[in-house]
Order: structure tokens, then C-alpha cells, then sequence
């Protein structure tokens, strides 16, 4: 059972407010700049876990569920190299130099 099909009720320490509507909560915290997520997801990449704090608030969705997509320090790494590998080749081709090896 979701938190949603159990009745919760969503209460919030910093402004005292309180709701059982979904869309309220939502609201409440998206227009919040002082509200944050913090806790665990997985690596969107490998798996790994990795624990957060600090992110912008997520809505929730119908279900109650979240869908906070995060990478790992070793996967972003990678990925930026990767990125800086692609954006170099492509400013070599625009100057018409040689690609080689980066």
C-alpha cells in the first residue's frame, strides 16, 4: 500500500503546514526554496548506492513514489570525460584540424 492509499498526512516542520493532498504537499514544497531532499537512491549507471542531501525538492508522484535519478562520483567522472573527449573532437572539425587521438 502506498502513502497515498493509507490516508497520510504530510506535515511540514519549518512552516507548520499540513495536508493530506498530494498536490497541496507538492505545492507547499516546490514553491519552497528552504525545502530539500536528502536520503538514499542507486547510480543510474552502475547501481551503486549513493546517499544525497541538499537536492531540490521532487515532487511526489500519484503513488507517492519519487523519481530522483543520480550518478555516482566514479560514473559522472567517467561520463564527463567522455563529454570532454566528444566536445573536443567536435571543436578540432570545426576548425578543420586533424581529430587524431585525444
Amino acid at each position: 500500500m502506498s502513502i497515498i492509499e493509507g490516508g497520510a498526512t504530510f506535515r511540514c516542520g519549518i512552516h507548520g503546514f499540513e495536508t493530506q493532498n498530494i498536490d497541496e504537499w507538492n505545492d507547499h514544497c516546490h514553491n519552497n526554496p528552504d525545502h530539500t531532499e536528502e536520503g538514499f537512491t542507486q547510480c543510474i549507471s552502475c547501481g551503486t548506492d549513493i546517499q544525497f542531501s541538499g537536492l531540490p525538492f521532487h515532487k511526489l508522484g500519484p503513488d507517492g513514489s519519487k523519481n530522483i535519478q543520480l550518478r555516482c562520483e566514479d560514473c559522472e567522472n567517467k561520463m564527463m570525460g567522455n563529454v570532454r573527449r566528444v566536445t573536443k573532437k567536435s571543436t578540432q572539425q570545426q576548425q578543420g584540424g586533424s581529430l587524431g587521438s585525444v
